[in-house]
């Protein structure tokens, strides 16, 4: 049995048939539904994409906008017309497959570090059976196709920086343009990748990056100016602004977040929250940025602390589940409100899902930051000593679990999860003792 489970290929297959049997434990035992909080808006889109021809997330489909970008809307319009009873079947399962995918990339980029064999094998195992990332791989919403982008263009670029291969530069930055279809959250990013290909590539490949994310981007972006006569690509992205202001008056005056946002809606201009019947109304919506950006600049110490709590909130909240089955244990809410008022009752709603929902996540979230305080803590080695694709791993998990902000939640971690993953293991590799490259 050990000659077995300690074989490489043995242990890809088993990690797999464990991961999909886990995902449809999952559907069927813990989570009680797929549909994710912004899947109204998803399915709206879809269905103005199919009986409209245009894509829109008001409440009249007829009307456009591009309040979200429109990649789930099109999964979503896809299933729809191969089974428009069982559509959000069909996403869900295409998710799964991705999700499969996304721990083949993992292993793939492990294995460019010279970081393989079974035991890495099943700790990766370990981080994908996170209760989180198996709770976003079977919720309808954008999070799971972003990650799976930003894990192929990771895979792509580190191999790039490995092997100097055109070829997978370029496929990189295709699956990072791809990426801003369903959630912009990496644009901010595109500078970064840059000044890398500047640093160890040439001038011809920096233009042909930048002609990739034109061309993929092109059609969203020519779609927008000739309808909206805008060429932002999200408004969403403005309206996080008046998110950070409410979680800096939060901080700023002690407020539960339901009354922070209020204020901090009513401070920016805008007459309708949270839901925003007019998402064209580009002048109302700038201004209000303009106004969160001041306001914040006002509280700006409040900023910083709601900022802190929010990347503190990635490794201190164990999921967002908060639907589970009945006879399985206390959701999430109760779970906080009992650790924070009267931690020794949780003694009583301890059985199996307990442990797996919220004792498992706050050990692998321990495995993460001590993979992150040790690697941060030799950064500057790493960078001295040409560890090119082992930086910009680093840069891009930093990127990713400070871009959010005061409004970062345990879910955003599925984004740069691949490099969370690479930078324990790499932090341990002296426990482990497999071969690295130097």
């Amino acid at each position: 049995m050990l000659t077995f489970l300690n074989n490489d290929r043995n242990a890809c297959i088993l990690s797999i048939i464990i991961i999909s049997l886990s995902l449809l434990y999952f559907i069927q035992f813990i989570n009680e539904d797929f549909i994710g909080s912004d899947y109204g808006n998803y399915l709206q889109g879809a269905t103005s994409i199919i009986n409209y021809g245009t894509y829109s997330t008001i409440d009249n489909p007829q009307i456009p906008d591009n309040f979200r970008p429109i990649g789930t809307s099109l999964i979503i319009a896809f299933s729809k017309l191969i089974n428009p009873y069982y559509f959000n079947e069909i996403v869900i399962s295409i998710q799964c497959i991705l999700f499969i995918w996304m721990f083949v990339l993992t292993l793939k980029t492990l294995k460019l570090f010279d970081l393989y064999n079974p035991l890495i094998i099943y700790i990766t195992l370990a981080f994908f059976l996170h209760p989180m990332m198996l709770e976003t791989a079977t919720q309808i919403q954008s999070d799971l196709f972003t990650a799976f982008f930003i894990f192929a263009f990771s895979y792509n670029f580190s191999k790039y920086l490995f092997k100097s291969n055109n070829k997978n530069l370029y496929l990189s930055i295709l699956m990072l343009s791809l990426s801003l279809y369903f959630r912009p959250t990496f644009l901010y990013f595109i500078p970064i990748v840059i000044w890398t290909i500047y640093k160890y590539g040439n001038g011809k490949q920096i233009l042909i990056t930048i002609a990739i994310l034109l061309l993929v981007q092109s059609p969203w972006i020519i779609r927008n100016k000739v309808v909206l006569n805008t060429y932002k690509i999200a408004t969403l992205g403005d309206i996080v602004l008046v998110y950070y202001a409410g979680e800096t008056l939060r901080q700023a005056y002690g407020l539960e977040p339901d009354p922070a946002f209020a204020l901090a809606a009513k401070k920016v201009g805008f007459t309708e929250w949270p839901h925003l019947k007019n998402k064209n109304d580009f002048d109302m919506i700038e201004n209000a940025k303009h106004n969160s950006i001041k306001l914040i600049a006002e509280h700006h110490t409040s900023f910083l602390l709601a900022w802190l709590r929010g990347t503190a909130r990635v490794f201190l909240m164990p999921h967002e589940i908060y639907s589970i089955r009945n006879n399985t244990t206390i959701n999430v809410e109760k779970f906080i409100t009992l650790l924070k008022s009267n931690p020794s009752a949780l003694k009583h709603h301890i059985n199996a899902y307990f442990i797996y929902l919220y004792i498992v996540p706050y050990l692998i979230n321990i495995m993460i930051l001590f993979g992150l305080f040790k690697v941060f803590l030799n950064a500057k080695k790493y960078y001295f000593s040409n560890q090119k694709a082992l930086v910009f791993l680093i840069l891009l998990s930093s990127y990713g679990l400070l871009i959010p902000g005061p409004i970062n939640r345990p879910h955003y971690m599925i984004y740069f999860y691949l490099g969370l993953i690479i930078i324990f293991i790499y932090g341990i590799k002296e426990i482990i003792n497999p071969k690295v490259k130097q």
